[in-house]
């Protein structure tokens, strides 16, 4: 086994899985509800006994609920303030369905005592979409969402809603709604507007990394929204060690560099994401060990679909399809061919992997403070197109990143974490993360990882990782504000505990047994600049890795 492998600092060890920029949650675009019936101003003093009711246009589906609204009033003297409220209590019955355009009208007519009381539903519909006031540069692409809702009969509020949201995350839009009513009967005017943001990003810094590779690492993300008005959005990520100005430098420990676009597909939240990744990880050897390079690249492309989307719920599906590299060497031992000519450096190990993954990402709120998200994944290796074989291993001589590794491997990974308010403000977030290796032993790239912010987030980057394993932590928190001139400061310490354990698949391996990690900390939030610190213990066997660790990271958006 390398030195590289036991010191846990190969390069995908210490490179993001996805460098999708990790934009703030946009709050829903609600549904913008009609302006409510006018009632006659003396309408509580004119009474009149109903004979029958007839409710003309009513959807079939709604005639058994209806009824038993009707056989309330019926023969009974009733206020004409009451007759509203009865078209009113019709209404809803449509609205809790889903129906947010249906008006139930109570029309012009004169009532005598016995009379029938005539009541229409009208089936509302979206007349035209006015987006004057949307920025030209996401205009076409809110009108592409949007205008397929103009003219539909029995047009649902989950659709209303999944194209106002659809709409309104167009890359670098705020956007607003309003109601009004049409020219036609039923028909209503939706006003959109929004502020846009052309270009945005972030730097961040935190020394989460091992020291042998930091331990500081910087990251500069950067966005640019809507180059050509279809709502594409590109995306660039550069992280380095604590002089960001170094990371391209032949000699830096650690770099990643890459980025992406996001490329809608239609009209219906489908999407295209390919994206690159690069990486390398050099860190500085104890005395006596030589140096070692780890190189990685990832090229990836995502098809993503939300099959449902609305304000309290959504459910994403995502496929996925990576082309890895990674290769291994000891860069101080060059390898010469007979001839003199040079071999490049001596090679550890080398992979190259084709896989495939299908992913599913659901999230629930239930109310402002309870919220569930729910993530499941299933990976597998394939073989040809390029992917490194074992055949080829044993040819060249050359390893795989770990040893029998399986470059057909199967893998299945799972994530819950559930957010719920206590007692005197104090907030608990429960998570839990499992993998399972279904197949084969994992290449170095497809290992899971203990450490994390939401796991066990006093160990360093990479530094406990295996086939599989699971982690469960549970933090509790009490927010709270702060006045600061002009602004809010948005305050949050924390305690939180956590613990978790690998398991191997190699011949030899049994994991790292259990580890544990506690402590407290604050996070922080001021207009566009984030900050936390934490201050924690962790231990796991063996306990010559028991540690306390202090981690500290900051953000500023711009």
């Amino acid at each position: 086994m390398t030195p590289l492998l036991v010191s846990g600092q190969q390069a995908p060890l210490v490179t993001p899985r996805d460098l999708r920029p990790q934009t703030p949650a946009k709050p829903p675009v609600g549904l913008p509800q009609p302006a409510p019936a006018e009632v006659p101003s003396n309408a509580q003093e004119l009474f009149v006994r109903i004979g029958d009711v007839s409710v003309k246009d009513g959807f079939a589906e709604f005639a058994a609920d209806t009824e038993v609204l009707l056989a309330q009033v019926r023969t009974q003297r009733m206020s004409v303030a009451e007759l509203y409220q009865l078209a009113e209590s019709i209404e809803m019955l449509y609205r809790e369905a889903g129906y947010a355009l249906v008006r139930v009208l109570l029309p012009p007519q004169s009532l005598k005592d016995g009379d029938t009381l005539q009541l229409i539903v009208l089936d509302g519909f979206v007349e035209r979409i006015d987006a004057s006031a949307v920025d030209e540069r996401s205009r076409r692409r809110v009108l592409t969402v949007m205008q397929r809702l103009v003219g539909q009969r029995h047009l649902s509020g989950d659709a209303l809603e999944r194209a106002l949201t659809i709409a309104g995350r167009s890359p670098g839009l705020e956007m607003r709604s309003t109601m009004a009513a049409g020219a036609e009967p039923g028909g209503v005017v939706l006003t959109l507007d929004g502020k846009f943001t052309r270009a945005s990003g972030s730097i961040s810094a935190d020394n989460q990394l091992s020291n042998a590779l930091g331990p500081w690492q910087t990251t500069l993300q950067l966005t640019l929204n809507e180059p050509i008005g279809v709502g594409m959005q590109v995306y660039a990520n550069v992280s380095g060690g604590q002089d960001l100005s170094a990371a391209l430098n032949g000699d830096a420990p650690r770099r990643v560099t890459g980025g992406g676009f996001i490329i809608p597909l239609g009209n219906n939240g489908l999407a295209i994401n390919p994206e690159y990744t690069a990486s390398v990880s050099q860190p500085v050897p104890p005395p006596g060990v030589p140096q070692t390079l780890s190189k990685f690249e990832r090229t990836t492309l995502r098809l993503i679909y939300p099959l449902i989307l609305n304000r309290q719920e959504e459910l994403t599906i995502t496929a996925t399809l990576d082309a890895t590299s990674q290769i291994d060497t000891l860069p101080e031992f060059e390898l010469t061919a007979a001839d003199g000519s040079s071999l490049g450096a001596f090679v550890l190990d080398k992979d190259q992997l084709r896989v495939a993954r299908v992913g599913a990402a659901w999230s629930k709120s239930f109310d402002l403070s309870r919220r569930v998200n729910v993530g499941a994944t299933l990976s597998s290796g394939i073989s040809g197109i390029g992917t490194r074989t074992k055949a080829d291993v044993a040819t060249s001589g050359i390893a795989m990143s770990r040893p029998d590794a399986d470059p057909t491997f199967i893998k299945f990974e799972g994530n819950v974490a559930y957010e719920q308010p206590l007692t005197l403000g104090v907030q608990s977030k429960s998570s839990l993360r499992v993998q399972k290796a279904l197949k084969g032993v994992l290449p170095g790239s497809e290992l899971f990882s203990l450490d994390g912010e939401d796991a066990l987030s006093t160990f360093v980057s990479g530094s406990i990782s295996d086939d599989g394993g699971w982690m469960l932590r549970q933090e509790f928190s009490r927010p709270v504000t702060w006045q600061v001139s002009s602004a809010n400061a948005n305050l949050a310490p924390y305690v939180f505990g956590a613990a978790g354990e690998t398991t191997s698949q190699l011949a030899t391996g049994t994991g790292r047994g259990l580890g544990i990690a506690f402590g407290f900390g604050l996070r922080m939030q001021l207009k566009n600049v984030n900050f936390s610190m934490e201050y924690g213990r962790h231990e796991s066997d063996p306990s010559v890795f028991n540690d306390n660790q202090f981690f500290v990271k900051g953000q500023v958006q711009f």
